[in-house]
């Protein structure tokens, strides 16, 4: 792992970052789709990231994420999983966002070629709930930045941070309300080739998948979520966790792969020129003209 011309092992990074991983979880949230027929219950619909754009705050996320969503809102309705590093309380947020209020980039069907990226407005009596356990993390603070000068792709450590469905579970508390436990993990990821086209960008990384690793089998919920890139500096000759830089949203999966004597899976993601480029290009225009 190389930053600023110095090699350490994962092992060494890990124990820099396991300190620092909240910050990134911070920004981490998941949907919970809540079914009111029959006898109560949860799935989960998938990971977002909460980030603020000029002053719009709200989830950046895959679409197909938040169109399934609107399909359910129809029998049941849609929770905000509000997710931390490393602690599991009990909460309940539903969210009730408008289609038109939404900026989406869609191709159907849906596949590995996207785009599949959606921003999802909150409103204000959301914001001010999340906002004291939460972070919006600033796209419009980083644009320039990641479109013009952005850090290498070798230096530090590329994070992914999201959901897995498979880890759902029902809450064993006695409780006479049902309570449904949403599990995530954040680890480390291998970038892959990366290309643009119509004005969207796509970059693949490689996320491990073997029933033997601790990882998911399937990153099904993953969809939505943020792959970071985490840099080191030096301090007084000591390396510790330096930017946390949001790179990429997920939205496909492949079927497990071998690479390099290990079982994979190849995840599809909008890089940083969807990111930064477009989708805040996307939502000033929409701001500036109400369309």
């Amino acid at each position: 792992m190389t930053d600023n011309q110095k090699i350490i092992s994962n092992a060494e990074f890990i124990a820099l970052f396991e300190p620092q991983a909240s910050v990134i979880a911070a920004s981490q949230v998941g949907f919970a789709l809540v079914s009111v027929i029959g006898s109560a219950n949860a799935t989960l619909g998938g990971s977002g990231t909460l980030v603020a754009i000029d002053d719009q705050l709200g989830i950046l996320t895959a679409d197909h994420v938040v169109r399934n969503f609107f399909k359910h809102k129809e029998n049941g309705t849609v929770g905000l999983i509000l997710a931390q590093h490393g602690q599991s309380p009990t909460h309940k947020l539903m969210i009730n966002p408008k289609p038109e209020e939404c900026i989406v980039y869609r191709r159907l069907p849906y596949s590995a070629e996207g785009p599949d990226l959606a921003f999802v407005p909150l409103d204000h009596e959301i914001i001010s709930a999340i906002k004291p356990q939460k972070i919006f993390y600033n796209l419009t603070k980083r644009r320039d930045r990641m479109l013009s000068n952005p850090p290498g792709t070798e230096l530090g450590a590329w994070i992914i941070s999201g959901m897995a469905h498979e880890w759902t579970m029902d809450a064993a508390d006695h409780s006479p309300l049902r309570k449904k436990i949403f599990r995530g993990m954040i680890g480390e990821v291998k970038p892959g080739s990366r290309k643009n086209q119509n004005g969207l960008d796509y970059q693949s990384i490689y996320v491990v998948a073997g029933p033997e690793s601790g990882w998911p089998k399937s990153y099904e919920g993953y969809s939505g979520s943020g792959i970071w890139q985490v840099l080191l500096k030096q301090v007084d000759g000591k390396l510790e966790i330096g930017e946390r830089l949001l790179l990429c949203v997920a939205f496909y999966e492949s079927e497990v792969l071998l690479k390099d004597g290990r079982q994979v899976r190849e995840l599809s993601c909008h890089g940083r020129e969807s990111i930064y480029g477009a989708l805040i290009d996307a939502v000033r225009n929409k701001t500036r003209t109400g369309n």
